[in-house]
């Protein structure tokens, strides 16, 4: 299915000015928002979530990102637009930044990359693609 017709629901927006996301856009902006929302945070959805940031407060291993990684796919794969997701996480230990490289293939369409940096106070998405294979 194409992504300009599939529905990914509409919501609203808020940065310096505020508007809606749909389509795929808000899928995307979905996903970047369930990875910065503290598990429980939501009284009515207790398992919505899993704040990435945390990450950073304690000591990076490798086995400590094989574990963030394994949440982040859990965590985006509990949307129901989302049948399949995979990640990539990377420490940057001179700025003490992850990047994260995030594949996700929803139910009705093909797959899209999502690439965030993480800091202990932001979570910014640096890009987004549509892959076309």
């Amino acid at each position: 299915m194409s992504t300009l017709t599939t529905d990914y629901g509409v919501d609203v927006r808020i940065g310096k000015v505020v508007g809606t996301a749909s389509g795929l856009r808000n899928l995307m902006d979905a996903c970047v928002r369930r990875l910065s929302t503290a598990t429980g945070s939501l009284f009515w959805n207790p398992e919505y979530g899993y704040d990435v940031r945390q990450v950073l407060n304690s000591e990076i291993s490798v086995e400590i990102l094989k574990d963030l990684e394994s949440r982040i796919v859990s965590q985006l794969e509990l949307d129901e637009r989302v049948s399949k997701a995979t990640c990539d996480a990377t420490f940057i230990y001179p700025t003490q930044k992850l990047t994260i490289k995030i594949f996700i293939t929803p139910f009705q369409d093909k797959t899209f990359t999502l690439v965030i940096s993480v800091s202990k106070l932001t979570i910014e998405l640096l890009n987004t693609s549509l892959n076309t294979v």
